[in-house]
């Protein structure tokens, strides 16, 4: 995390394969070796509003997304008084989500993790 004079904070999200696995009742989430990252997001830490500002890319939302919704916990965050579920719904249909026509195949990949975290049907 970086911090400037004025008190402004900004966050450096790497953007690599994640890793989770259960731990008792708790969930272990890591990101990759730094050899594996691909991207390096700026998150933007707003005080006033108490939510998280991504740099506006699709794929950063996506990858925000998908660890709000692996780390996610039946209390709401301290800071954004949200469930990290509530969180990634939120990116998920927000209308800067849908206003893109096309998606990467990085962007197909991280909805695809994101879908396998529900529980199948049949």
């Amino acid at each position: 995390m970086l911090k400037a004079e004025n008190g402004d904070r900004l966050l450096l999200l790497a953007e690599a394969p994640v890793v989770y696995n259960k731990e008792g009742a708790h969930v272990n989430v890591s990101v990759g070796s730094t050899d594996a990252i691909s991207t390096v997001h700026a998150i933007r830490i707003d005080n006033s509003l108490c939510r998280l500002v991504d740099n506006g890319g699709l794929g950063c939302k996506f990858y925000m997304a998908y660890l709000h919704a692996l780390t996610s916990f039946c209390l709401p965050d301290p800071f954004t008084c949200t469930t990290g579920t509530e969180q990634a719904l939120n990116v998920l249909s927000s209308s800067a989500a849908r206003s893109f026509d096309r998606l990467s195949q990085a962007n197909v990949n991280t909805l695809t993790s994101i879908a396998g975290l529900s529980p199948g049907r049949s």
